[in-house]
């Protein structure tokens, strides 16, 4: 199958993104991708299938030489003396996701709706969902389906969430931060807020917790952070939706 464009409502100014390289085929989420930064040669975020050998272990050059270096000293302080099936953590670090440059954490609705106006809303539904590493810590991956968008995208959006277990060298490694809601699973809506792709196929995006909504059957499930503030004066997924998703002037 041949990449194809989506052009998603509402927009008459299009904001170009470029392919994927994994795009064809069978449209799964590439097993990396790689950051804007010039500077950084190991991936933005790799798939665990990637980062690891069959047999459980850290692959050398993974990840970025210092990220590997850190994980692999938080892993050589803790035994594996829990079952890798169970849920608890051997070890736990928090949100290592850096925002895009001039991602401020909005502190109002009206920052909400600036955001949006100045940036990329996309809105769709939860395709695929797999664990990686990024920055050196657990992450997962979802593959988003759009359905609308201020912008237009050439093809599937990819959403950073930082949370997350993987077992690494024996050692059950988990990724937790109370501000984000739990992990959207497959057939949740999604909208997110950004104002920039992370990686060069401009398809990797990770906004903060406040700007990540998301709805699972018809339940309306704002971020924890977004709702201490409060900065979503609604209680309904496709009210937020209208209210963010606007045609370009």
């Amino acid at each position: 199958m041949r990449p194809r464009a989506r052009f998603l409502t509402a927009g008459a100014t299009l904001l170009l993104f470029a392919i994927p390289c994994v795009a064809g085929g069978d449209r799964g989420a590439a097993p990396r991708f790689q950051s804007l930064n010039p500077h950084r040669s190991a991936p933005l975020w790799i798939s665990a299938e990637d980062a690891l050998t069959a047999e459980g272990r850290l692959r050398t050059g993974a990840i970025a030489p210092a990220e590997e270096n850190s994980l692999l000293r938080a892993l050589a302080q803790h035994e594996a003396k829990t079952n890798p099936q169970g849920a608890e953590c051997s070890v736990t670090f928090g949100s290592t996701l850096d925002f895009a440059p001039g991602m401020e954490i909005p502190q109002s609705w009206d920052d909400v709706r600036k955001r949006a106006r100045g940036g990329i809303v996309i809105s769709g539904v939860v395709v695929e969902s797999r664990i990686g590493l990024y920055a050196g810590a657990p992450a997962t991956l979802l593959r988003i389906d759009p359905a609308q968008s201020n912008r237009a995208l050439p093809y599937d959006a990819y959403l950073l969430y930082p949370q997350g277990a993987m077992v690494i060298n024996g050692v059950r490694v988990c990724t937790s931060d109370p501000g984000f809601a739990e992990v959207p699973t497959l057939g949740d809506r999604v909208l997110f807020v950004a104002n920039q792709a992370l990686d060069v196929s401009g398809t990797l995006f990770g906004p903060p917790a406040e700007l990540i909504f998301y709805e699972r059957a018809a339940r309306f499930v704002p971020s924890p952070a977004a709702k201490s503030r409060p900065l979503v004066p609604f209680k309904a997924f496709d009210e937020l939706a209208r209210a963010l998703i606007e045609p370009e002037e």
